[in-house]
């Protein structure tokens, strides 16, 4: 036993094999509270049996356990081990008088008895100030790994061609996203491993790795090329991008770099088509998607252009001498139409002038200065143009059959509705996915079974989602139009001319413009 303090009143003695810590009150008339001044000159002293504090002034002379003996330098290391906390047990007075440097050697002693040899703060301990708790060592905290990083060929926008002069061409339309066999169309950045850390003691931290995020594409028509960290796809053969079912893909192109004539026959494909130079008289192009024809001189008197589900484009306009036909699942754009029939599913985009045609579509547009002259003009719900008719009088007929406002408003809340639960389905599953995705390396068959399946239900509710939103913005399109059809001229309305919305008609008796429509059962005019 080691004395380590005393005064008139007590005696403090310490157990050198335990640090405990043993009061001997002297004073029989000694009060505890004259026990706080002890603590206050001794910050080594730790009470922690407050029983044998009180015992110890209630049997002056009887030797009490009443807690330990700090150490000198006190050291104590978190929880996670990633920080180690040192207090040095001296008042400013003890500090100054003792041996400073001697104090500083048995620091650095100590850390290193603890086997702390990570993050050491050399000049936190270099800076120690008495009864202050400092921050000696720094764990190093693992990083964690990247996420993998997928990036896909990016679709160009079915609009409009921006020329380098800043003027729009609107007879340059970006139709089909054509690559060639050993194309790029995406790329996987894989998921890196991360950097591992240390405890103050030098013990290892794993680094979490980076989360892994599948390529998704059709096997069918794109390669996985692995090289250094990336895996890259590559079509398999020539054709056009497209996302299918939530995956990429490659499908069929059939590029033709002449004219359809005698030489290639009439053109039947399951698939896209993109015709360099003009389809002759008399000659078919049929195909399941999009058609694209670029030549110069358009197409003349063709015996029939027929895109099954997908847009045509045909960028030197239609002179149909009153025999071509053309039709699209869903669009049309033409520099110009003549003598023609154009049908598309959705819209009809000519570019100068249809003249003596019967164009069929939901809505059928030309540009500001773009004219219909003569024929028949058939729209579900809008007509716009920059002039009908010509100072020539010639009889040209504009019908919109027109829509129910409350119906369509009735059917978009219904669609919203439908698309709103098939996101969140999609989000659900999503996240399903990517549960098992991330642990994709230790999935046993059972596992790999249902990732299949959700992967089934993923890649079909997808599809489901992209034919809602495409009918969400036909419907919502649809009621941009004013009332219930609408006729809109830009510049003249010519004489002999005859609009007709609804079965409601309006004979064009002299010059007019602006926007007729339909609303209450009565014909409308708004001026532009």
């Amino acid at each position: 036993m080691k004395k380590v303090y005393e005064n008139q009143i007590l005696q403090l003695d310490v157990d050198e094999s335990t640090q405990q810590l043993y009061l001997t009150v002297i004073d029989k008339d000694a009060k505890m509270a004259s026990f706080d001044a002890v603590t206050k000159e001794n910050p080594r002293v730790k009470v922690s049996n407050f029983k044998g504090l009180k015992e110890a002034f209630e049997a002056p002379g009887h030797q009490s356990l009443i807690g330990d003996f700090k150490p000198l330098i006190d050291l104590t290391v978190s929880k996670d081990e990633m920080k180690c906390h040192m207090t040095l047990n001296l008042t400013k007075s003890q500090f100054e008088e003792a041996n400073q440097e001697e104090i500083l050697s048995q620091a650095f002693r100590l850390l290193e008895e603890k086997s702390i040899s990570v993050g050491i703060q050399k000049e936190a301990i270099e800076s120690l100030k008495p009864m202050e708790t400092v921050v000696v060592a720094y764990g190093i905290d693992s990083v964690p790994g990247e996420d993998a990083k997928v990036t896909y060929y990016e679709l160009g926008e079915k609009k409009p061609q921006v020329k380098k002069d800043g003027n729009v061409d609107h007879y340059e339309i970006h139709l089909l996203d054509c690559v060639q066999k050993g194309d790029w169309v995406g790329e996987k950045i894989h998921a890196t491993d991360g950097t591992p850390g240390k405890t103050v003691f030098g013990n290892p931290i794993p680094a979490k790795k980076g989360r892994d995020f599948p390529l998704k594409f059709d096997k069918k028509a794109i390669d996985a090329v692995e090289s250094d960290g990336i895996t890259e796809l590559k079509a398999k053969i020539e054709g056009a991008v497209r996302f299918r079912q939530g995956k990429i893909t490659v499908e069929d192109h059939l590029f033709i770099s002449g004219d359809v004539n005698y030489k290639t026959g009439n053109i039947r494909f399951n698939g896209h088509v993109t015709i360099d130079g003009t389809v002759e008289d008399k000659f078919t192009v049929v195909a399941q998607k999009d058609i694209l024809i670029k030549g110069d001189i358009g197409v003349g008197a063709v015996d029939l252009i027929h895109s099954e589900s997908g847009d045509i484009a045909i960028l030197g306009g239609i002179n149909g001498k009153g025999v071509a036909k053309i039709k699209a699942g869903r669009n049309v754009y033409a520099k110009f139409v003549r003598e023609a029939s154009v049908e598309a599913g959705d819209d009809i985009n000519v570019g100068l002038y249809a003249i003596d045609s019967h164009l069929k579509a939901n809505f059928i547009t030309s540009l500001e200065n773009g004219r219909i002259i003569g024929g028949t003009i058939d729209a579900t719900h809008r007509v716009m143009a920059g002039s009908i008719g010509n100072r020539f009088e010639k009889e040209t007929q504009v019908k919109v059959s027109g829509f129910s406002r409350k119906k369509v408003t009735e059917e978009l809340t219904v669609i919203k509705s439908q698309f709103s639960e098939a996101l969140t389905k999609g989000n659900q599953l999503k996240r399903q996915l990517e549960i098992f995705e991330i642990n994709q390396d230790s999935l046993d068959e059972k596992a790999l079974n249902t990732y299949n399946a959700l992967m089934f239900q993923y890649e079909k509710l997808i599809d489901e989602i992209n034919e809602l939103n495409a009918e969400l913005r036909r419907l919502e399109t649809m009621l941009l139009t004013r009332g219930e059809g609408e006729i809109t001229v830009l510049d003249n309305a010519h004489p002999n001319t005859m609009l007709e919305i609804k079965n409601l008609q309006k004979k064009v008796k002299s010059l007019m413009s602006g926007s007729i429509f339909v609303k209450d059962n009565e014909i409308h005019l708004k001026s532009e």
